[in-house]
């Protein structure tokens, strides 16, 4: 059971990081291209 807990707070982990790396890359992305 704690197993599957953890399993599942790693996954909301995982998809938090993906989000804010993509969100990080779009802002690179504008940054780049205004300067």
């Amino acid at each position: 059971m704690e197993f599957l807990e953890t399993k599942k707070l790693n996954r909301q982990a995982l998809l938090f990081l993906a989000i804010n790396t993509l969100v990080i890359l779009n802002f690179a992305i504008d940054f780049y291209e205004f300067h």
